[in-house]
């Protein structure tokens, strides 16, 4: 089981099972719902899912020519072919400056453009080609393609990512909260999300007593501060 998605820097290891037993591997499944849930992330998510190839050259192969898994393909900056998690220390003409947050990282700053295309998810808004939201000192979970010269482009960013599994214990007006499952952010616990024109919801919007997948990004204060969802997906679709 690879590491999670939304957690790559922490390598932690989950397998959640839905309500009829069945096993879900949840990076496969944030992958997917990167990609599909409105189109958010584009096809570079889907591709790191799948365990797309690096840049780094011919994998590792066992005398008799099969690939060792070896985790995820580093490029040449030392971290992750598709992705960087990293606190943002500086903006500078489009481009985000990361201190990386990967496990191994070997890069001590990592340069990431911001382009037209670029979805950045941040507070409580979603704009395309703008990171003017994200602050020095947010958490940032980038997907990321490189372009001709070798330079890594964002195809999405998220700010202090959030990630929920839980029951959804109420609904009143924009806000739903969320008795969360022993795994994902906030285990064990309540948490109260605001939902805003931006959030997506697959099926449905959210109903008390729904088993519920939830995306969101907060403020740099922490837990403490308003959540925000930018996607709510329901157990029936999935």
């Amino acid at each position: 089981m690879r590491p999670h998605v939304w957690r790559a820097a922490q390598a932690r290891q989950h397998v959640s099972r839905d309500r009829m037993g069945g096993a879900v591997g949840r990076r496969a499944f944030l992958g997917g719902a990167l990609a599909s849930v409105g189109g958010l992330a584009g096809a570079s998510a889907s591709a790191w899912a799948a365990g797309a190839p690096g840049v780094d050259g011919p994998p590792l192969t066992t005398p008799d020519g099969r690939v060792i898994q070896t985790g995820p393909r580093l490029a040449a900056d030392g971290l992750p072919w598709a992705s960087v998690t990293g606190i943002l220390v500086g903006q500078i003409d489009g481009i985000l400056l990361l201190r990386p947050l990967n496990v191994g990282a070997g890069a001590s700053l990592a340069r990431i453009m911001v382009v037209a295309d670029t979805t950045v998810f941040a507070q409580e808004q979603i704009r395309q080609g703008d990171a003017s939201l994200c602050t020095n000192g947010d958490n940032l979970f980038v997907t990321t393609v490189f372009d001709g010269l070798g330079r890594r482009i964002a195809t999405s960013v998220y700010a202090n990512i959030q990630t929920y599994w839980g029951t959804i214990s109420a609904v009143a007006g924009s806000s739903v909260k969320c008795a969360t499952a022993s795994y994902g952010d906030a285990p064990n616990s309540s948490v109260d999300v605001t939902l805003t024109p931006a959030t997506t919801f697959d099926p449905r919007p959210p109903q008390v007593g729904d088993y519920a997948y939830v995306m969101a990004t907060m403020t740099a204060q922490g837990v403490t501060g308003p959540i925000w969802a930018t996607q709510v997906l329901v157990s029936s679709s999935w």
